[in-house]
């Protein structure tokens, strides 16, 4: 349910196409279940009420040689979780095999077709970052600037994880782990990867709330974006 690195990518459908991207914090230590079916109650409504389409889930890669960074590819599964789908979602446990036993461990991944989700294979200009924490129990919207030191940890520590090869290891078909294999980055790739991670920041927000609250603010963020602010001699965004 955790996943810091960005994560999922919906673009609206003007052109050119605009990207929010949703990197969720902490969900399954603040509130078990909810990430995935809120998130992809947002991906239905907003395919059919917002012109919304899918660039990404899970992995994306993002970058640009111009002032704004662009989604140029991504992951196009959807996970979902029993136990989340059960509470929030239940018209989608069809999708599931009946009689599961283990609600919080029996995923399944689902194609956007099945949920009614357009996919998008235009790259797409990101209009926003938002990292999005959802929570039933908060009263009432939180909407505040999403560059802080924390998002900087987290973007800069999941930005390498799979360049340097710590995410994910290579493993012998006897399940025991494979070799050793030297990383991918040098100093140019990590020009290349800060500059395109200060442009996310400059554009980034932290969302949270309510669901259905969460999913109103970010179809508004499709249409207006958030306004980039630096301040002088830091070249850090407020």
């Amino acid at each position: 349910m955790v996943r810091s690195h960005i994560q999922p990518v919906w673009v609206v459908g003007v052109w050119p196409p605009v990207t929010v991207a949703g990197v969720p914090l902490g969900v399954r230590r603040w509130v078990p279940g909810c990430r995935v079916p809120a998130v992809a109650q947002w991906w239905v409504a907003g395919s059919r009420d917002y012109r919304a389409a899918l660039a990404g889930n899970d992995l994306v890669v993002v970058g640009s040689a111009k002032d704004v960074p662009e989604v140029v590819a991504g992951t196009r599964h959807v996970r979902l979780r029993y136990a989340s789908v059960r509470t929030v979602m239940p018209e989608l446990l069809a999708l599931f095999p009946a009689g599961v036993r283990d609600p919080w461990r029996a995923k399944r991944d689902v194609r956007p077709d099945q949920l009614g989700i357009e996919v998008s294979d235009q790259p797409a200009r990101v209009s926003a970052l938002v990292f999005v924490h959802v929570d039933d129990g908060y009263e009432a919207l939180v909407d505040e600037p999403g560059d802080t030191t924390v998002h900087r940890l987290n973007l800069h520590e999941n930005s390498l994880r799979y360049v340097r090869g710590s995410s994910t290891p290579w493993l012998l078909p006897d399940g025991r782990f494979g070799p050793y294999l030297p990383a991918f980055d040098d100093e140019g790739a990590h020009r290349a990867r800060t500059a395109t991670l200060e442009r996310l920041l400059a554009r980034s927000r932290y969302v949270a709330g309510p669901s259905a609250v969460v999913a109103d603010h970010l179809s508004l963020l499709f249409t207006t974006g958030v306004p980039t602010v630096t301040e002088a001699g830091t070249g850090r965004t407020r």
